[in-house]
């Protein structure tokens, strides 16, 4: 069966609003008090039934930032040996041509193993909490076909980090699309991460911004 769906405030945003007490609404993601940094006695509930709880599973990861959260990113990410299929990463071409003109690496392969170095070092960036949110990307529909367990989401996600004094930092701002397969354990997980353009104008979401270029910068 094929789905084609959308939310305006998926289970993504949801469960990250209830983790921080977040508005569902405006840029900030955190309320203007100091957020209580992540602690490691909370059990990070995981759901990867489907492409949407993968992605809120994904926000929870991130807001967890220790050991635990890296593990549920992950298992959210195809694994070779597992699944028979491995993840990978796409970048935006302006954000492989701003770092190849920086002279810095551009790996041939974005993989699962590359990522899972990343999520210590992106989550390292900021000592504040972190809150993610991910919303439909309203330019193209999720098409989810449950038979042949595959999915394709577009989705507009942004990090924050909390700040002393109650404001926040955008650390991730950008445009995905998102594929997704039907993997052993009923798992919904990610082959694929592409970056995509914004819509037009763009000069909200500069590409140095998008997760494509924290990886580049983080790797």
């Amino acid at each position: 069966m094929i789905r084609r769906r959308g939310m305006r405030h998926g289970p993504a945003v949801l469960a990250v609003a209830a983790l921080f007490g977040l508005p569902l609404v405006g840029c900030n993601l955190f309320k203007p008090t100091d957020p209580e940094p992540p602690s490691s006695r909370v059990v990070l509930r995981t759901d990867y039934s489907f492409p949407d709880s993968t992605l809120r599973t994904i926000a929870l990861a991130i807001a967890d930032k220790g050991e635990n959260g890296r593990l549920a990113y992950l298992n959210a990410l195809a694994d070779t040996t597992r699944d028979g299929r491995g993840f990978h990463a796409i970048f935006l071409p302006e954000v492989v041509r701003r770092f190849q003109a920086a002279n810095a690496t551009i790996p041939d392969d974005w993989n699962r193993d590359r990522e899972s170095r990343f999520y210590f070092n992106f989550v390292a960036k900021q000592p504040g909490a972190y809150g993610m949110s991910w919303e439909l990307d309203v330019r193209d529909p999720d098409l989810i076909d449950e038979t042949a367990g595959s999915a394709t989401l577009y989705r507009r996600y942004e990090v924050q980090a909390a700040l002393v004094g109650g404001s926040s930092v955008t650390l991730a701002l950008g445009f995905a699309r998102l594929d997704f397969i039907l993997a052993t354990g009923n798992r919904w997980v990610i082959i694929r991460w592409e970056d995509r353009l914004p819509p037009a104008p763009p000069g909200d979401y500069p590409d140095d911004l998008t997760f494509g270029s924290r990886r580049l910068e983080l790797q």
